[in-house]
């Protein structure tokens, strides 16, 4: 075997091309520097080095008879060198800074991910003010069945009536417009003759009586509408808690007049009702004027009867069909049946497209970023089996080995959240309109993020690591 001079000075390196050397029977001498090389290079007749920028000084100065062998990450032929030098190349190295843009990317959706998947949970735990459990909702307009419109109160007291005495109901109304159905009826109103601005506008719509009853708004003051409230009657009006903290925040309420073009003359306010949403659960609930359904007949046409019962709702919806076709067989193709759940949910379906989307691509960048990480630490075991092969030999735990390969993974999560999340905050507030409860900086959906990163690197390289810690010595230095 022959002596050789290794010029290295990272220490690492040092040791483990040492340890290979001497393994195959050579006799090594170090040198960090071009004057160490020099001075004991004249004793050697191997000089192993990378590519150093004393490297061509060195091999020029060096007996022309030396053997030299460059360790280099390029081609051969793309090197240049003052005489002739074995080059080994060695393998290059995987392409780190694409698993970490995979990572930050990986990071960027999961973020996005949490936040709108958090913000659908926040919209659907909200207390919309309604209930919405075990109510159903059948909308029509009879005059498509043929009735004329003076005789749409008699058929909608008629029917509203039969419902009620269907079994399992517990209470039934009409109106002219239900919660998150994507109608909306608004405008300016007058409220003891002073006129509001324009701006202000409020909400406004037409209820039989018990629809606060049937749809669990507790009435806090005053009186619900009844029967007598008919065209004949004195006109009135019920509010709800915004209107009274925006038009009356101190003083009496019940008694007081409020009108607007499109329900005429004045009407009395005879009670208060607790907020409920009207068009969408992201706003809170806006000032809302209800007026009696049966006292503007102008008003009626397309309705929704709101029927509450308990047991099976398809069962009263089919009977609630039944009724319809015994009074106005024409109108039962028209007939629309749903639960007032089902309207609420769809009024999500923008907010879970988005948690759905982005989970999904969530899901499948952590894919990527779990293959591409099992690719590369696979590859880096592979390239350092022989050295693996040595650092047991030399001592090493299979624990320190398997640590090793996992050390990788975290490092690789570490940067890519050094990185990501900066970015991350910065993209996230692009979205900040579609937020709701939280804001794009939210610590629990980051540290989410991050953790479901790190498992996948940890999940990842659990594999890889396994097989690095099983390496034999023996096998590996054979090889070599």
């Amino acid at each position: 075997m022959a002596r050789v001079l290794l010029v290295e000075d990272n220490p690492d390196q040092l040791e483990l091309r040492k340890a290979v050397l001497e393994h195959a029977g050579h006799t090594v001498e170090i040198a960090s520097n071009l004057s160490e090389a020099l001075e004991r290079g004249e004793a050697c007749e191997i000089v192993v080095m990378d590519v150093i920028p004393e490297c061509s000084e060195l091999i020029q100065r060096l007996d022309p008879g030396k053997r030299i062998i460059i360790l280099t990450g390029r081609e051969p032929h793309s090197l240049s060198f003052p005489r002739a030098v074995d080059a080994l190349l060695l393998k290059p190295c995987p392409p780190r800074k694409l698993l970490d843009l995979i990572a930050q990317l990986c990071l960027l959706l999961l973020m996005a991910a949490g936040l709108f998947v958090r913000t659908l949970r926040n919209l659907e735990a909200l207390d919309p003010g309604f209930r919405h459990e075990g109510v159903l909702l059948m909308t029509f307009d009879a005059r498509g069945g043929g009735l004329r419109e003076s005789a749409l109160a008699s058929f909608y007291q008629e029917l509203l009536a039969r419902f009620e005495r269907l079994t399992g109901v517990k209470s039934a109304s009409l109106s002219g417009n239900t919660p998150l159905s994507g109608g909306i009826w608004s405008g300016p109103v007058t409220v003891s003759g002073l006129q509001t601005p324009t701006e202000q506008s409020v909400h406004f719509n037409n209820v039989a009586p018990r629809f606060f009853e049937t749809l669990g708004m507790p009435l806090l003051i005053g009186r619900d509408f009844t029967l007598r409230d008919q065209p004949g009657a004195p006109p009135v009006a019920i509010v709800n808690q915004a209107f009274v903290r925006r038009y009356f925040p101190v003083g009496r309420v019940l008694g007081e007049r409020v009108s607007a073009n499109s329900i005429g003359k004045d009407a009395e306010i005879v009670g208060v009702v607790e907020d409920a949403v009207s068009y969408t659960l992201r706003e809170p609930a806006a000032p809302a004027v209800y007026i009696p359904y049966l006292q503007h007949p102008k008003r009626m046409g397309y309705t929704t009867f709101e029927v509450y019962a308990e047991g099976s709702l398809s069962h009263v919806a089919s009977l609630m069909r039944d009724e319809v076709r015994t009074l106005l067989p024409e109108l039962t193709r028209q007939v629309q049946v749903q639960t007032l759940t089902e309207q609420v949910h769809r009024s999500l379906a923008q907010e879970r497209l988005l948690a759905t989307l982005a989970g999904a691509f969530g899901a499948l960048a952590s894919l990527l970023a779990g293959i591409g990480l099992y690719g590369l630490l696979g590859y880096m075991v592979t390239r350092r089996s022989s050295e693996i092969g040595i650092r047991v030999a030399l001592g090493a735990r299979r624990f320190d080995v398997l640590w090793m390969v996992l050390r990788d993974a975290i490092a690789l999560v570490v940067v890519g959240v050094f990185i990501g999340v900066p970015c991350a905050f910065a993209a996230t507030r692009l979205i900040r309109g579609f937020l709701f409860g939280l804001g794009p900086d939210d610590p629990l959906t980051i540290a989410s993020a991050v953790a479901m990163l790190l498992a996948t690197a940890l999940l990842a390289a659990l594999l890889p690591a396994r097989r690095a810690a099983k390496v034999d010595p023996i096998v590996a230095l054979r090889c070599q």
